[in-house]
């Protein structure tokens, strides 16, 4: 390949490569790194200094107009991360619009910019740390206290090699979990000026504003400038993009976010603080705390040491973090070794990118304790330096948006999906989703096969122009695996098949065993089942394989017995282990989870057993008929058969219409004394009583004259919506006393 160093990176291979980073951040997260890197010791110093050498009381309108132009600044990073939502920030961007070696300046200036801030930071925190342990009784030893002073005795500073150690580790934890003790130590430190602000509040002059712009508003401007430096940091948000949800909503939030919370802050403190006390007493090293204690409120400035302490902690934390992401994204394009762009499995961090970060800033605390970083002068070389990296960064990555929005290619050059997506659609190969309007594919796509791995060039028509286009069809999807333990004999040959309840991939799969396992005795064994897919994705697990003569596991179906031979793997060896009092107890008790202790040659062995009931009750019902004016009293009418171990529950669950005449369907469930249930239907008919009574046994009589016949015997009279009715005989033509026939009406 030629060697041009004003090669320009691709937006789609970047995109491509940092697809692996977890996206867990959202907008909250994000600006609490911003505030993190923003807000620190300055907001208790920049506001007096600028207001008694500068601008005033009106030192707080310099922080607006320095809040404005970082802003705007801010919208040029906040635009570049949100359509480019990659690692490397500024690095990054440099890469694509102006090629490899600007991006190489860049990268190094921010390595540069962040390595010489943590170290100084770590420097200040270090000396906060000792006078913050000092009222109780507790002393950093003397030759490990501070920069290297070797005529005072003084060889390094532990402290601050020990705060940059610890951020290092947190952060190599994975974000998860750092960016949440992040969140809570920026609003500690946010309450902490806010109490500042609100005690303050109490003790306000109005006398102090006045003058109110005694260097007059050229003193505003002149303050911004000095002051503008204070909101630097917020480019930390866009060195995350690649580990943010959603970043075209989520990064312009928490890069605009994180400026105005400062600016908030900042604005308050400074209107606070020339309130409290005039403009011209406030030209000292820490204008905040001699405020409060010009006022008596001392322990609101024991208070400000602990927030000054966490503000430099959350600075370390995100200067730390954002260097870590750039070593990551130069090493991603060949300028540092490939070591470092790989991430890990467990925590998806940069476990070798922070380790040797860690490193980096160590050696650079060190050489700032030989060189006697806390020297003034020393710090202010450093501060220039750190200045003049920022600023050029800035403006040239100001320039780069420009630049990027006149030259991007309105099609992408490659478009990578995922195995098995259902739809290409035309917005995945545009830069800009608005265009879809006017594009259309030439490429016949209903024809590529989107289960199939495979690259496929794509014509597109765009404004009546065509471009090529290659649509890359990958699997980058590991399979979905539920894994198992195993309990087994010691006949047992290891299938790491057992190991698994269920897999699912789009392809197939091989199941192995990662680790060799010899099986030499009863114990526990760790095999690693590794699941792995034709593309070469994998799922992997340490499962634990337990060799034992009787088995760790039983799931009892309620109502089932459990046995000896159920629990045992050798029934013949091992029967005595077991009591039959403690089996029968457990065969009488209720469903739950219950435990049964074996014995075997002095070794107490527990195994969980588990009773449980999923069987639903046996319902079988019949259809029912009513007249209309009847009523259901209860579900048993629709019953011929409820059963079940555990007792059953019967509820009618349709609401019976009784007016309707006809067939209506009606539901029964029926609950068992566990919870399960099964439901079924019958038919209810609603029938209108039309037809009366119907006689039975009627017949003739024959009776000799003179006697008393019983006209009702043997006769019944019977209806279908009343049962047996009362009936009455009309005998009253019957002249017993003469030979005859007679009609008799019932």
């Amino acid at each position: 390949m030629k060697f041009n160093i004003f090669r320009k990176q691709n937006v789609e291979s970047y995109l491509g490569k940092d697809i692996k980073f977890s996206k867990t951040m959202n907008a909250v997260d994000l600006m609490s790194l911003g505030v993190g890197a923003v807000i620190g010791t300055g907001i208790f110093i920049l506001p007096g200094t600028v207001a008694a050498t500068l601008a005033g009381p009106g030192v707080s309108l310099s922080f607006v107009v320095a809040a404005i132009v970082c802003a705007l600044a801010g919208m040029c990073y906040a635009e570049f991360a949100s359509a480019i939502p990659v690692a490397g920030s500024a690095y990054s961007y440099g890469n694509i619009v102006y090629g490899e070696f600007t991006g190489w300046i860049i990268g190094w200036a921010l390595i540069l910019e962040y390595m010489l801030s943590v170290a100084t930071v770590a420097a200040g925190w270090s000396s906060y740390f000792s006078s913050f342990i000092a009222p109780f009784g507790l002393k950093i030893p003397h030759a490990i206290s501070g920069p290297m002073n070797l005529n005072n005795g003084v060889y390094f500073d532990l402290v601050s090699v020990l705060i940059i150690l610890l951020i290092s580790i947190l952060l190599s934890r994975g974000m998860k979990n750092s960016i949440k003790i992040n969140v809570v130590a920026v609003f500690i430190k946010i309450a902490i000026i806010l109490i500042f602000i609100f005690v303050g509040l109490q003790f306000i002059k109005p006398n102090n504003y006045h003058p109110f712009l005694p260097y007059h508003f050229s003193g505003v401007i002149k303050g911004a400038t000095t002051v503008f430096f204070a909101f630097l940091g917020f480019d930390v948000v866009s060195s995350s993009a690649a580990e943010v949800k959603n970043p075209k909503k989520n990064i312009p939030l928490g890069i605009i976010g994180t400026l105005a919370i400062a600016a908030v802050l900042y604005f308050g403190v400074s209107i606070v603080l020339t309130g409290m006390v005039n403009y011209t007493k406030l030209n000292v090293s820490n204008p905040v705390a001699f405020a409060l204690q010009y006022v008596h409120q001392n322990w609101v400035a024991e208070l400000l040491s602990f927030g000054a302490m966490l503000g430099m902690a959350t600075m370390m934390l995100t200067m730390i973090y954002s260097s870590s992401r750039l070593i990551y994204a130069m090493a991603r394009d060949g300028l540092l070794p490939s070591a470092f762009s790989k991430l890990d499995k467990k925590h998806n961090g940069k476990h070798s990118i922070n380790r040797n970060e860690q490193k980096d800033q160590q050696m650079e605390q060190s050489k700032n304790d030989e060189k006697s970083s806390s020297n003034l002068k020393s710090n202010k070389k450093t501060i220039k330096i750190i200045i003049i990296s920022i600023i050029s960064i800035i403006v040239i990555s100001c320039l780069a948006i420009i630049l990027f929005n006149i030259f991007r290619p309105k099609i992408k050059n490659t478009v990578q999906i995922e195995l098995g997506t259902q739809e290409i659609k035309i917005q995945d190969f545009l830069t800009e989703e608005k265009d879809a309007e006017n594009a259309e594919f030439i490429t016949d796509i209903s024809q590529i096969d989107l289960s199939k791995v495979g690259t496929h060039e794509i014509t597109i028509k765009l404004n009546n122009k065509e471009y090529k286009s290659v649509l890359e069809i990958k699997d980058t999807t590991a399979p979905e695996v539920k894994f198992q333990d195993v309990c087994a004999y010691l006949d047992y040959q290891i299938n790491p098949e057992d190991f698994i309840v269920e897999k699912n991939d789009k392809s197939n799969m091989e199941v192995f065993i990662g680790n060799e396992i010899t099986i030499n005795g009863f114990g526990d064994y760790h095999p690693i089942i590794i699941v792995k897919d034709e593309y070469g994705n994998q799922s992997s697990q340490e499962c634990l394989l337990t060799i034992s003569y009787i088995k760790n596991k039983i799931t009892l179906e309620y109502g089932n017995k459990l046995t000896k031979q159920d629990l045992l793997f050798n029934f013949d060896e091992y029967q005595d282990t077991v009591n039959q009092e403690d089996l029968d107890v457990i065969n009488n008790s209720d469903v739950g989870e219950y435990e049964l202790k074996s014995n075997y040659q002095g070794q107490e062995k527990i195994t969980k057993i588990i009773i449980q009931d999923t069987v639903a009750p046996e319902l079988v019902l019949k259809n029912v008929s009513l007249y209309t004016g009847q009523t259901i009293t209860d579900a048993n009418q629709f019953v011929e058969k409820a059963e079940d171990l555990a007792g059953v529950t019967l509820n009618i669950l349709t609401e019976i219409n009784y007016s309707t005449i006809g067939d209506q369907e009606v539901t029964i469930e029926a609950t068992d004394g566990h919870g399960n249930k099964t439901s079924q239907k019958a038919i209810l008919t609603i029938k209108e009583d039309k037809e009366g009574p119907v006689f039975s046994g009627l017949s003739d009589l024959k009776v000799t004259k003179g006697s008393t016949p019983d006209y009702k015997k043997s006769v019944t009279a019977k209806d279908d919506k009343d049962g047996d009715v009362d009936f009455t005989v009309d005998s009253s033509s019957v002249n017993l006393d003469k030979v005859g026939t007679y009609n008799v009406t019932y």
